[in-house]
């Protein structure tokens, strides 16, 4: 029989996990003894130098999204340090005044979560998720450490409520995914050249892994385009989210607040305001997504 164009991408996802992992596992393990700035120095001269600004080529799917939207929606964060921690509340602020709701997620393990910021956002509308457990680069890196760590991210997952999980610098392994304990996983791009394992799902759709339905990130990273690029715009993301509502997919983009400063949060304002005037946008929290595509199984293939 001959393998479905998703089982082709996911085959060649999992062998760029392979190739790359002796380089991020010797790159994870060293990266301590080299000064911050050098390492910041090289990733902005390889992100200067890879970027393209290309999409992948998508089979069109219609009537994906409930009550006749066009596309989708979908605002997430990844909160890294303390620094991050303190810029929440301005997030939210910002996100509420003009009407959205996104996903916050936490590294357990690698700066106090308290239990009242949880609760504090979940009770304003927002949704919580599990971001690995260190942060270290490691997680899917060996197959020992990968068992060992979820089994305490699944006790944080129950602490906080979580149904989401985003593998931190999207390390990720389609066939290890699958394993997860959450409803859904964010941990895919839909083409990336410019992350630790470059490539991706090439898809703007959400999807099935095993049972848990994957929602790619489709919107460039914030630090990709504020800080390796230096780019003082939010262009990038205005193009392609108008490319993907074309095709009806998803938008779906990560901010973290540990980059945040007034000028990027203005240029972040600008971006949700003018997604705001699209009203045949659904402007969902990841776990709405995932909870309406798992009544849209069948259309979940790549």
């Amino acid at each position: 029989m001959r393998k479905m164009l998703g089982e082709k991408i996911m085959e060649k996802e999992t062998e760029r996990w392979r190739k790359r992992r002796k380089y991020l596992l010797a790159y994870y393990t060293f990266r301590k003894y080299f000064p911050t700035p050098l390492l910041s120095f090289l990733r902005r001269y390889r992100t200067r130098k890879k970027w393209r600004e290309e999409y992948p080529d998508v089979k069109v799917k219609e009537n994906l999204w409930p009550d006749g939207t066009s596309s989708a929606f979908v605002l997430t964060h990844d909160v890294e340090s303390l620094s991050g921690v303190k810029m929440i509340d301005k997030i939210v602020k910002l996100e509420k005044d003009l009407g959205f709701r996104s996903s916050f997620n936490f590294v357990p393990e690698r700066y106090p979560v308290p239990q009242g910021l949880i609760d504090d956002l979940k009770s304003e509308g927002f949704e919580v998720g599990v971001h690995g457990l260190k942060h270290d680069g490691l997680l899917f890196l060996s197959r020992i450490v990968f068992e060992r760590r979820m089994e305490k991210i699944r006790k944080y997952k129950e602490k906080w409520g979580a149904v989401g999980f985003r593998s931190p610098s999207t390390i990720r392994n389609p066939e290890w995914i699958k394993e997860i304990p959450f409803l859904y996983d964010s941990s895919f791009p839909d083409w990336d050249p410019l992350e630790p394992i470059p490539g991706g799902c090439m898809s703007i759709y959400p999807f099935m892994l095993g049972n848990v339905v994957e929602l790619p990130i489709t919107l460039m990273q914030d630090h990709h385009l504020f800080i390796y690029l230096g780019r003082k715009d939010n262009e990038p993301w205005k193009r392609k989210f108008e490319w993907i509502r074309e095709r009806g997919g998803m938008s779906l983009l990560i901010v973290h607040p540990d980059y945040m400063n007034e000028e990027r949060l203005g240029l972040y304002r600008d971006f949700l305001e003018y997604v705001k005037e699209y009203k045949d946008v659904w402007h969902a929290l990841p776990r709405k997504i995932a909870e309406w595509m798992i009544g849209k199984e069948s259309t979940l293939k790549i």
